[in-house]
């Protein structure tokens, strides 16, 4: 069991990684980024998601040993299978892609809840990172980051 809790921390550097290409992440870790945020929406496209779900607990063990924070960018629609894939000890945050209310944050939220029980994680072991995409986004940003305790970031494009 994980005794430690995640605790938010500044980030000066995070880069976005396709989530299926082991050379690539491995070789932006020796870069020393404070994160690394596998992409498991947009970046890898859908004929990889089953192989990138795959790798995913190997790799972030791997680079958070070396220090870096690890993070998940998850898919609309396929929240479930990207937090089965990435609910580890070893992630440090959650990215909701295309956050648009209160909602998206507390279904995500409930998930993880499951899921870190089940792995026997702290609870709110892991944190979430909703981002705007969407002008329903930033008109429901103040309820998007107050919908969890567990929001501890937030982004937007």
């Amino acid at each position: 069991m994980v005794q430690q809790i995640n605790e938010p921390v500044w980030l000066r550097s995070m880069v976005f990684v396709d989530a299926h290409d082991e050379d690539i992440i491995m070789g932006l870790a020796k870069l020393k980024p404070d994160a690394i945020c596998w992409d498991l929406e947009d970046s890898t496209p859908l004929k990889f998601k089953a192989k990138a779900r795959k790798l995913f607990p190997k790799l972030a063990k791997e680079v958070h040993g070396m220090g870096i924070k690890v993070m998940a960018r998850i898919n609309p629609g396929m929240e479930l299978e990207d937090l089965d894939a990435v609910v580890i000890p070893e992630l440090h945050c959650a990215q909701i892609s295309k956050a648009c209310n209160a909602t998206d944050v507390i279904e995500v939220a409930k998930l993880v809840s499951l899921l870190e029980k089940e792995r026997g994680l702290p609870t709110n072991h892991i944190l979430i990172r909703p981002v705007v995409e969407t002008a329903a986004g930033v008109k429901w940003s103040y309820e998007i980051a107050s919908a969890s305790p567990r929001v501890a970031y937030m982004g937007g494009v």
